[in-house]
């Protein structure tokens, strides 16, 4: 298989590269995705990451009820689980 040096991969690829470390369900594939369920674990990494080393600073925040809000051009870090 050859892959494009830029774009989104699709489903297919993301098979065959075995992108999904392990438990991949199948109804999960699409065609130029993989969904992946939100877990219960987050990092902010503009709040946790050490600057300077780059590794994390605090251990992962518990999710609960209340809503995450990710400002514009911002990210997380979560963990995932099983469809």
């Amino acid at each position: 298989m050859q892959l494009r040096a830029t774009g989104v991969l699709l489903g297919d690829e993301i098979k065959a590269l075995n992108i999904i470390a392990s438990g991949a369900a199948e109804q999960c594939f699409k065609s130029a995705s993989y969904d992946l369920r939100i877990g219960d674990q987050y990092v902010d990494p503009a709040e946790n990451i050490d600057k300077k080393t780059g590794k994390v600073k605090a251990a992962a925040v518990i999710l609960n009820d209340a809503p995450i809000v990710v400002p514009a051009y911002s990210s997380i870090v979560v963990s995932a689980t099983k469809y």
